[in-house]
């Protein structure tokens, strides 16, 4: 196990040095889901609707790609020397 540590939030109030091993990503997919089920909902009969669907679709595949990110991010640390 990897026992390189890293600083959260520096210089802010919730700062805190743990270790890469304990830093949980929150499962972010499944507000991607959430996402792309109320954009199913918006109603497209308009143009401010599809408007508002599409910002919604554009908004559920940046948290998605937030959330490869972290993890991508994550090992990359665990694989540092």
């Amino acid at each position: 196990m990897n026992d390189t540590q890293v600083t959260l939030c520096k210089g802010g109030t919730a700062e805190k040095t743990v270790k890469v091993w304990e830093i949980v990503i929150p499962d972010l997919w499944h507000v991607h889901q959430r996402m792309l089920w109320k954009a199913q909902k918006i109603s497209t009969k308009t143009q401010s609707g599809s408007m508002e669907r599409e910002d919604c679709l554009r908004e559920a595949k940046a948290v998605l790609e937030c959330w490869h990110l972290a993890h991508h991010l994550k090992e990359h640390i665990e694989a540092a020397p």
